[in-house]
């Protein structure tokens, strides 16, 4: 019996000692999890930024083949710009659907679906051109609709994918990446077109991209889909509920309808939008037919705004958040920062427009310093939801970026039509001026 006693204790103390040996603390759990979160967090932003890297670069590359797609099909200026903004009615009808379907049937399924759904339409882009002007309009709406899905499922998910110590620096990255493929585009683009054809741009940037993220994606995040739509499906309270949500989300919208700083967004959103998707659309066009740059050269004239931009609006963020930090009224840090970010560029653009014997370097000085200015207001109106509402901020920012398409949708084949009549890229410029200008004083009254 003594023996068995004895045997027991000396089992029971090196169970102990194997335990402490191999059981990690509290403490090095803590850090086996931080580094798991920090790793997901990273995959996740890396790979959402790639997407709309792929996003901004197949909506854009268009700007740029349209030069030679007008010459061939013999478009006048009003439909060649029709052709540029009937992706931004797409884009529009999608941004609230986007959000409905992520969480229906999960963000990782419904960005796997635009990705494939907005490069078939990039690929079939030369064939709609060729069949005629309705097919090629459809495209164009078509791939607006599917790209319209992709920050909504995003940002469904990011709540779920990157810790919250790391959220603000997954949203900034994933909003530079906006300009970075429109950046990558304006260099790219030219350089294709100059070294086989305009078709050929289109069908490298449908084909390549896919290829290269979707297994990635697959990999990593599409294989939680099935676990997401399970949990999702078991927090479903039924019919009664949905319809009690529904007329929620109607009295939320009248009674942001009738907020005044809500309309301030609006406005800032939509005529910011007038002057930079106006004038970005048609900036490869401008260069060619104004100051008669080679096609090979465009992109040392339109891809800088876009790296400038990228890099200002990080800056610009960091500085608002510091002046906030140091006692300056946030209300106050949003106004300035956003009508610096809309007369600076209304007034280079006037300066454009009134100076007799523009040269091109001016030219090129002026809209690559006013576009990348304009990117400040990433740090005001684009972040002013969440100081006017910020439980219903998603909501806002849906009104505002739907103000912001019907600009885009609008500005373009008006300019085109504008210079059509005119014959004057300054009348352009002036109205893309006039619109900055407007929406800046809107903004300072109602915000």
């Amino acid at each position: 019996l003594k023996s068995l006693l004895r045997n027991k204790k000396l089992f029971l103390q090196r169970s102990t000692q194997l335990k402490l040996k191999f059981t990690p603390s509290s403490e090095q759990s803590g850090k086996v999890a931080n580094e798991f979160e920090f790793k997901e967090s990273f995959l996740f932003t890396l790979l959402s930024a790639t997407a709309i890297t792929i996003s901004y670069a197949d909506r854009s590359n268009i700007s740029t083949a349209i030069i030679s797609m007008s010459e061939q099909f013999h478009w006048d200026s009003f439909y060649s710009g029709l052709v540029l903004s009937a992706f931004w009615a797409g884009y529009a009808l999608t941004q609230v659907l986007g959000g409905k379907l992520s969480d229906r049937i999960g963000g990782e399924k419904l960005l796997a679906v635009a990705l494939l759904l907005w490069s078939l339409c990039t690929a079939f882009t030369p064939m709609a051109a060729a069949a005629g002007n309705i097919p090629l309009i459809a495209a164009r709406v078509l791939l607006g609709a599917s790209e319209g899905l992709a920050l909504p499922s995003i940002y469904a998910m990011l709540q779920r994918y990157v810790s919250p110590s790391l959220q603000s620096t997954s949203v900034a990255t994933i909003t530079a990446a906006c300009y970075l493929g429109s950046l990558i585009s304006n260099f790219a683009a030219p350089a294709i077109i100059s070294q086989f054809d305009w078709q050929a741009v289109f069908y490298l940037f449908a084909i390549l991209p896919p290829l290269l993220w979707l297994p990635f994606w697959t990999r990593t995040f599409l294989m939680r889909a099935s676990e997401t739509s399970s949990s999702n499906e078991s927090e479903v309270d039924g019919s009664a509920a949905s319809a009690l949500s529904v007329q929620t989300e109607w009295t939320v919208l009248k009674k942001l309808l009738g907020s005044r700083p809500v309309w301030a967004i609006m406005a800032a959103q939509y005529g910011q939008s007038w002057g930079m998707i106006g004038l970005l659309s048609w900036l490869p066009t401008y260069y060619s037919e104004r100051f008669h740059i080679a096609l090979n050269e465009l992109s040392s004239f339109t891809a800088l705004p876009y790296l400038l931009q990228l890099i200002v609006s990080i800056l610009a963020g960091v500085t608002a958040d510091k002046l906030i930090a140091s006692g300056v009224r946030v209300l106050t840090v949003r106004k300035v920062i956003q009508t610096i970010g809309m007369l600076v560029p209304a007034l280079l653009l006037s300066v454009c427009a009134f100076t007799p014997d523009l040269t091109s370097s001016l030219a090129f000085a002026c809209i690559t310093v006013g576009s990348a200015i304009s990117a400040v207001t990433s740090a005001a109106v684009s972040c002013n939801q969440f100081d006017v509402c910020p439980k219903y901020a998603g909501t806002v920012f849906g009104m505002g970026n739907t103000a912001s398409c019907l600009a885009g949708f609008v500005a373009v084949p008006l300019s085109g039509l504008l210079f059509q009549q005119t014959g004057s890229w300054d009348a352009v410029f002036l109205l893309f001026a006039g619109h900055y200008v407007v929406g800046a004083l809107i903004f300072w009254l109602l915000a």
